[in-house]
Formats: structure tokens, sequence, C-alpha cells
């Protein structure tokens, strides 16, 4: 089979101006460069990014080394993908720079539920791998690093190396043993360093340990049969103290007709310990969390083009933090939304950090703590496509009561943002925001426009943005 390459060259130019307007700042600019090679499966990105340059700082500059600091290291990658190349049973997916990693890999760093979820029963999915990405113009630098991914119909495997030595390694299957039956697992290997800890207090709360290289492992199990999907995590991570602590999940969802309803518990080793001082997780935070259930309830239906989606989840968390004081949190998250072909409208509300004691088996009273933050948000939006445009309003009101009322927060925030295509404008967007805290109100207004101009292989993109900000106290 003959090669047919396409050189196409793509230089994007991003610049960001912003005007923060207030008594005591000046304006302030930063500018993002950059250049996209593709050349059949090799896909080259090279991005460089200043730091937010201050007006009245640029009569400062008088020699190349004061401009030279206003750039941030530069960020780059090299990616050859033998599927653009020839469509064969086997492809191979090369890359090197600075690439991002998630998937699998944010499971190792953060095991627990994620406190911020939506209204509807999610669907349980296994996990995209070490998610590798690419830098984009915005990216910042990383620690370089090297991957090699392998896939059929079967599954996947990665393999990834960064520039110190450290590796992340990846396989997932996909089997079918019946019609009605769908099993998928992966596997994930993982080593990270600890840093080395000291402690000058004469009482301390964890023994201090040495800079060292750990192992993590992670496990994922997907069933799927009609009307069911159930999803089982486990992994273990190896602490600085050279002892293993281990943690599992499952995620159960039932859908039939227009209900669904999902039902989830994440636990670890440290609630049959009641203690999670030595819990955690290769980004060298503690894994405070004893045990976690959620409980998500929603319903899905049409009538005619207009579709239909309500429900409400509850998360119940258990957890050690820090002070080795156990204590329970509620987050909720109810709302609905209707989705036509021109129109969205949505409204959510949310309650956070609601803490929950326990006096006796009988009894329980729901109250919070002033070190907590308490949240109560209740969001509504509105967007509506015309033909060439689409208009979206968000109003926003967010609560954080405290039992010393001069400390609560109350916010309010109206947002307008306008977006439209035209010629050679990709995309251009304006957006206003009004938002009251406490005693002060803060007005924002952010515009951005995105040009594209084409010409045989050579493609120029560029991107303008400003915003300004009030504020009166």
């Amino acid at each position: 089979m003959k090669l047919r390459s396409v050189l196409c060259p793509v230089l994007s130019l991003i610049l960001w101006l912003n005007l923060p307007v207030t008594a005591f700042s000046s304006p302030s600019m930063s500018l993002n460069s950059g250049i996209n090679l593709f050349y059949g499966p090799l896909d080259i990105r090279a991005y460089q990014k200043t730091k937010s340059i201050s007006f009245d700082k640029i009569p400062d500059i008088s020699d190349f080394s004061d401009f030279a600091s206003l750039f941030q290291k530069p960020v780059w990658s090299i990616t050859a993908d033998s599927s653009k190349y020839k469509k064969t049973p086997v492809s191979f997916k090369f890359q090197i720079g600075d690439l991002s990693y998630s998937g699998a890999v944010s499971h190792l760093r953060n095991p627990a539920f994620s406190t911020n979820f939506s209204f509807f029963a999610q669907t349980p999915q296994l996990s995209n791998d070490l998610g590798i990405s690419v830098p984009q113009a915005e990216s910042s630098s990383k620690t370089k690093s090297a991957s090699l991914q392998i896939k059929n119909k079967y599954g996947k495997f990665s393999f990834s190396c960064d520039f110190e030595g450290y590796i992340k390694s990846c396989i997932s299957l996909n089997l079918r043993p019946a019609d009605f039956f769908k099993l998928s697992i992966l596997f994930c290997l993982a080593d990270f360093s600890f840093t080395q800890k000291t402690q000058s207090s004469w009482r301390l709360s964890e023994p201090d340990f040495i800079s060292d290289r750990k192992n993590a492992c992670y496990f994922e199990f997907l069933f799927s049969i009609p009307l069911f999907k159930l999803k089982i995590d486990c992994g273990a991570t190896e602490n600085p103290y050279n002892t293993l602590r281990f943690y599992s999940a499952a995620e159960l969802l039932f859908h039939y007709g227009i209900f669904s309803v999902a039902v989830c518990a994440f636990t670890n080793d440290s609630v049959f310990m009641n203690d999670a001082t030595n819990a955690f997780s290769i980004s060298q935070t503690k894994n405070s969390v004893l045990y976690e259930t959620k409980f998500s309830p929603s319903f899905d239906f049409s009538i005619k083009n207009i579709s239909f989606k309500t429900g409400i989840s509850a998360l119940y968390i258990s957890s050690i933090p820090e002070n080795n004081v156990k204590n329970e949190k509620l987050y909720l998250a109810a709302g609905f939304s209707v989705f036509s072909q021109k129109d969205i409208f949505s409204l959510q509300y949310k309650l956070q950090n609601l803490d929950i004691y326990y006096f006796s088996p009988k009894y329980a009273s729901l109250t919070f703590s002033e070190d907590e933050k308490l949240k109560h948000s209740l969001s509504i939006r509105y967007t509506h496509k015309f033909t060439p445009l689409s208009l979206s309003v968000t109003a926003r009101s967010t609560a954080e009561p405290k039992r010393f009322l001069e400390n609560s927060i109350y916010t309010q925030a109206l947002t307008f943002s306008v977006c439209f295509r035209h010629f050679f404008i990709k995309s251009a967007s304006i957006s206003a925001e009004l938002e009251e805290k406490k005693s002060s109100l803060k007005t924002r207004f952010n515009g951005s426009i995105s040009a594209e101009y084409s010409a045989k292989n050579l493609k120029i993109t560029g991107k303008f943005g400003l915003s300004e900000s009030i504020v009166v106290e």
C-alpha cells in the first residue's frame, strides 16, 4: 500500500490580554505561541508560554536576560501513530515529551470518590488506561516521559517511563464469553517516590521517613449484562514506612426503561485499623477516608424531540483527618435538565460538607462546624442556539453559613455568554458576570476570539482574549 503523506504545518499563536481594573493593580498580558506539524503518522508540537507581564514593568526590561526571564519552560511532544499510516489488526503508538496522565493513574492519586458529582446516575466505565495526552498551548512544563501503546480489538497495553526512571504500565482486556455477558479487565502498576519528611516538634504525630522509591498497583473489573453493570476496583499502595495499604470500591448500576439507580461504596484497610495516619496515595497525600457510600436514582426520558433528565445523588463520607478525630459528612446534589435541538435548560442544587454527629444508634444530630465549609449552591442555566450564534445565561447562588454571622459568605452571580463564528473567525465569545460577596461587589468581563486561516497545507490559528474585573468594596 502506498503511503499518502500530507505535510500540514499548523502554526498556533495565542495572545491573552488581562486588564484587572482595580485601584492597586495595572494591566497585564501573557502570550502563548506554538507550532504543530502533522506528517502522515507523525504529530510534532511545541509551545512557548510567557509569564504574566505587568505593563508598568515593561520599561524595566533592559537586556536579553530580563527578556528571557519572561518566558516559562517550553513544552513539546512527538507522536508516531501507526494507525494513521495503515489500518492493521495491531496498532502501535509512541509518544515522548511533556505528557500528561489520567485514567488509572488518577485512581492511584486519589482512589476515593470525587465530591464534585452530578445529580444523575453515572454509568460505570473502565478507566482509560494511562490516559496519556499531549500538551496544548496553555500547558505547563512537566517531567519529560516516553510511552508506548499497543492496541488490538481484544485490549490495549500501555507502558511509560519518565526521564527520572519512574515507570507506569497498564493492560486492559475486553472479553465476551457470551452474547449477553461482557467482561472488561484492567491492571495498572506504577512506581513513585516519597520525598523526605522531617518534623522538629518533640511530639510527633507521625514518624519521619526518608526519600525512597515505592510501588502501587490497581485492578478494575467491569461486568456488563442486560439491566446491570458492576464495576469492582481494588488497589494497594506501598507507604513510606514499608507497609502495604489496601483499598477497594464497587459501583453497581441498574437501568430499566426510563429509570436508573447507581449504588457505590468505597473503603480501605483503615476502617479495620481505625487509623488513617499512614495511608498515602502516590501523590503523597493522605487517604483519610475510611469508607464512602453513594446512592443516585434518576429518570431519563424523551417526549417527541425533547429529552428530560432528573435525579438526586447523595454521598456519605466517613474519614479520619489529621487530628485523628473521626467525622462523617454528607454531600447532596439534586436537579433536572431539559434538552432540545436548540435549547438547553438545567437547574441544580448542591449541598457540601454537612457534618453528621451520631450520639446514639437511635438518634442523630445534623450540625455544621465553623472549621469546615458548609456550602449550599443553586445554579440555573439556559442556552439557546441561533443559526449564527448561541446565547447562554447562567445564574448561580451560593451560601456558606457560619456560627458567627459576620463570617458567613453569600455569593450571587449572573453570567451572560454569546458565542458565534463568521468567515475566518472560528469562534468568539463574550461573557459578563456580576458577583456579590459579603460586602463587596465584583463585575467580570471576558471576551475571546479564535481565528483560523487555511491555505493548502498551511493552517494558521490565533486567539485573542480580554478580561476585566472591577471590585467595589
